[in-house]
């Protein structure tokens, strides 16, 4: 239950900051960002390609704030419609991911006491523990479709144009 409350959450965050950004700070927001931000710009360029593919690249590259995505696609003009469903497919590796790694942590947590051991022990038992091991996994998972996509987007472009070979 932990995972899909996690999920409708974030999803709803996710929407509701959408809109908001949308409708209420849309106009004074887009002038700041616009002008002064190259993270901006760059999330400007990688949406022309394919909506839909560049969100849900972006969610999984761990590097862009999550408010980010929700702000930019927002004031870029991105569709309701795509964006919610990106959020929808996209945030839930993640989500089963938090309410794993915080179910094998409360494991351990639960199994020795923090005050009285050694961290170098907490850790070892800590990456034995099998939620833990499911959340690297899945995190290597979440690490692969960013790689994924683009290799999909080269493939795609490459065969655009007959075969021969175009920088990505």
């Amino acid at each position: 239950w932990a995972t899909l409350f996690s999920w409708l959450g974030c999803t709803f965050g996710a929407t509701l900051c959408f809109c908001l950004v949308r409708t209420v700070l849309g106009d004074r927001l887009r002038h700041r960002v616009s002008t002064k931000s190259s993270t901006f710009r760059y999330f400007k360029a990688g949406l022309e390609d394919n909506q839909f593919l560049y969100l849900v690249f972006i969610r999984y590259v761990l590097v862009v704030p999550f408010w980010f995505v929700n702000v930019a696609a927002a004031l870029l003009g991105v569709p309701f419609q795509v964006f919610f469903v990106t959020t929808l497919v996209a945030i839930v590796p993640g989500s089963l991911l938090y309410t794993t790694a915080g179910s094998g942590l409360a494991a351990v947590f639960d199994e020795f006491d923090p005050d009285t051991m050694p961290t170098s022990q907490i850790l070892r038992y800590t990456l034995l523990n099998n939620d833990i091991k499911v959340c690297l996994y899945l995190l290597a998972a979440c690490l692969l479709i960013p790689v994924s996509i683009k290799l999909y987007q080269w493939r795609q472009k490459r065969q655009a144009h007959g075969g021969k070979s175009t920088t990505a």
